[in-house]
């Protein structure tokens, strides 16, 4: 249910992006240049469809309704259901339900790198080379680069990635 909401919110917003950059488009085009054969109505319509298109892709999906996704590179994400918990996963393809790390409470990225908290353990996943450092203890952790201050919630996670911006695209 929270997906559907979502989606409907989504196709609210692109709509009234496409309008208002719509408009601002046609005046620069009309009024500046002096084209006059451009509908506003055709700007509003294209920009509508690459802007639903853009919403879907990959490098701007960040989740509908309580799955979360942030794009890591081009080849791995981080995926969160209801906020709560974290999987690094390889871009499309589902180990079986299972990502390469699962149940991740507190995490960031950085470089590159995704630092983890899983239980009491910790965790370093290299997501240039795939190679995944688990079961760290917090000495091991603080030795290899992490940081234990800058560890937060999948949902500050995604929202400190995402964050308000991302409203006006």
């Amino acid at each position: 249910m929270a997906t559907l909401f979502h989606l409907v919110f989504e196709i609210i917003r692109i709509t009234i992006l496409s309008a208002i950059y719509g408009l601002i488009i046609w005046f620069i085009l009309n009024k500046l240049f002096g084209q006059k054969r451009l509908k506003k109505e055709v700007i509003i319509v294209i920009l509508f469809v690459g802007l639903f298109v853009w919403r879907f892709s990959y490098w701007r999906n960040n989740g509908l309704g309580d799955f979360g996704r942030v794009p890591i590179n081009s080849q791995y994400e981080i995926t969160m259901i209801d906020f709560w918990l974290a999987n690094i996963e390889e871009d499309d393809i589902k180990k079986n339900g299972q990502g390469l790390t699962n149940g991740m409470e507190k995490l960031y990225l950085e470089n590159g790198f995704v630092y983890g908290q899983s239980n009491s353990k910790y965790l370093i996943f290299d997501s240039f080379s795939g190679e995944l450092t688990d079961g760290l203890s917090k000495r091991e952790f603080e030795q290899e680069n992490g940081n234990l201050d800058k560890l937060v919630t999948p949902d500050k996670f995604h929202g400190d990635y995402w964050g308000w911006k991302i409203l006006l695209y």
